[in-house]
């Protein structure tokens, strides 16, 4: 999934990658409705609309708002790609929803590391690119972060799509546009642009739907299909 929405944002336009990468809660919830049998009901259709459209308006694609030069950049073939890594992210979350707590919490991101590493260098040597290391001190530091913070961010979301259906689950996760536009906004002097902040409130409003879901969802039962 990684690589693929890399790639695409290499080559679309960085709003079109984003946008289109962004439909994975919805395959998710529909893997999960047709191999698991997993009940879908109206506040979980609202929570992905809501999701979806807040994520289209921080991303921005040109496809609908038009490109930076006055026109509209064509997507073609390449919007495949991310829609491909998308398919392939909810899958994940939906078979992570499958097999739930049952393995160690751990045992989740350390099979998908070992699986990561040999794709890695199986692609690059395929690809004939060069293996560079960082050069100097603090390059190496924030790798290691990265990867910590990675690591974490995976254990919180295997723990939560074992405890919450995948589609609602992995919706949440879209919560990092909105901390990555905050981040942007207050140490990379981001001006502020009200679409995204229109869309950061949306994002935010779907997770509070999430929340409503897991409240009032025993009297959603009634418009579950």
């Amino acid at each position: 999934y990684q690589r693929r929405v890399r790639g695409a944002v290499v080559t679309l336009e960085y709003g079109n990658a984003i946008a289109l990468a962004a439909c994975a809660p919805v395959f998710a919830a529909l893997f999960s409705r047709i191999l698991w049998k997993e009940k879908i009901n109206v506040l979980t259709v609202v929570s992905l609309i809501v999701g979806l459209s807040g994520m289209t308006l921080i991303a921005k694609p040109s496809f609908i708002f038009g490109s930076s030069d006055g026109g509209t950049k064509e997507i073609g073939a390449f919007a495949l790609v991310p829609i491909f890594g998308s398919m392939c992210l909810g899958l994940g979350f939906s078979l992570l929803r499958r097999v739930g707590d049952k393995p160690h919490i751990l045992i989740v991101p350390l099979v998908q590391a070992l699986c990561l590493i040999p794709i890695s260098v199986v692609f690059q040597v395929a690809k004939k690119d060069p293996i560079v290391f960082p050069g100097c001190h603090t390059e190496r530091y924030l790798l290691v972060l990265i990867g910590f913070v990675t690591m974490i961010a995976l254990f919180l979301l295997n723990r939560g799509l074992a405890i919450e259906k995948s589609g609602p689950g992995s919706l949440i996760r879209n919560v990092d546009m909105v901390f990555a536009y905050i981040i942007q906004v207050l140490l990379f002097d981001e001006p502020l642009d009200m679409l995204s902040v229109l869309g950061a409130g949306l994002i935010v409003c779907s997770t509070v739907t999430v929340a409503a879901n897991k409240v009032f969802g025993d009297k959603c039962k009634v418009y579950e299909f």
